[in-house]
């Protein structure tokens, strides 16, 4: 229970038992008047009869201290009925804002779900970049690998073709030209020496001077590549 509740509920227990402190003081007061009333009559009759204006005033004075006390009962009934209404206003206030501290925690609970949800798709993610960059690598490495072992291979082509004939090494590439393989034409140059290279090439452009002129464009290509 709240501190403002416990405070409430004491004050309002001080005041129940003031004012049923105060109503049984009245009316024990009232009481002890009449008592001595009545026994004053009791022991002196005649005095009581000799003074009849008296015992009017007396009763009129009785009269209006029981009025006074009725509306000091009424007045105290009425706070502590102020009380109580101002205590379960309270009560409603204080339920109204703990069902709405429920519905917060729940959008927090339900936020704090939502964030989880995502950070785990976040590290999930992480993990599939993770693993693309490592084939990334694995294939990086996978193609200079390819790149050396073609490379050594289009290196012992070319020896080959350094030790044949000119004329003989120049029909061998315009029939691979021909196939599809011109690449591999341009390649093998490359990697020839120059001087048995031009002499291939003029070998070609004696039968065929478009294929030579568009091996010559291609290796000119390659050499600003590498």
């Amino acid at each position: 229970m709240k501190k403002t509740q416990i405070i409430i509920l004491s004050l309002a227990g001080l005041l129940s038992f003031a004012s049923t402190f105060t109503v049984s003081w009245v009316i024990k007061k009232k009481k002890n008047a009449a008592m001595a009333a009545q026994q004053a009559q009791t022991a002196d009759p005649q005095q009581a009869d000799s003074k009849p204006q008296k015992d009017f005033f007396d009763s009129m004075s009785l009269t209006t201290e029981t009025n006074e006390a009725g509306i000091s009962e009424r007045q105290l009934q009425h706070l502590i009925a102020d009380i109580r209404s101002k205590i379960k206003d309270h009560r409603d206030r204080q339920i109204t804002m703990d069902t709405q501290a429920e519905r917060i925690e729940i959008s927090r609970l339900s936020m704090q779900k939502d964030i989880d949800r995502l950070n785990e798709l976040q590290n999930k993610l992480n993990l599939t970049l993770a693993q693309i960059h490592q084939k990334e690598a694995a294939l990086k490495d996978t193609l200079t690998e390819i790149d050396a072992l073609e490379k050594d291979n289009f290196q012992r082509l070319a020896s080959t073709y350094e030790k044949m004939d000119a004329m003989q090494a120049g029909r061998i590439m315009t029939t691979m030209a021909a196939s599809n393989q011109l690449q591999d034409s341009v390649k093998i140059l490359y990697y020839m020496n120059e001087r048995m290279a031009g002499k291939l090439l003029a070998e070609i452009a004696t039968k065929k001077p478009e294929l030579a002129s568009l091996i010559c464009m291609q290796l000119k290509h390659v050499k600003e590549m590498n």
